[in-house]
């Protein structure tokens, strides 16, 4: 089961490596998303600085970790 926003923008595939969970997480709760994808504590608490100065940047930022290759 896909749960993502659908867009023809972002394309999804689910193919079973949580990409959906981890794109549907960037969106909503930032941190957790950065947090879940790499594991790496520097950049969940990059992650936590620009989603409480503004919601936006974080979510863009989780994004981008979440759409990058490790």
């Amino acid at each position: 089961m896909c749960f993502t926003i659908k867009c023809d923008c972002f394309k999804c595939d689910c193919g079973g490596d949580g990409g959906c969970i981890d794109f549907t997480l960037a969106l909503f709760l930032p941190p957790v998303a950065v947090l879940k994808r790499r594991g790496v504590v520097k950049e969940f608490w990059i992650s936590v600085c620009l989603t409480m100065a503004c919601f936006v940047p974080g979510s863009l930022y989780a994004v981008n970790v979440v759409k990058t290759k490790d």
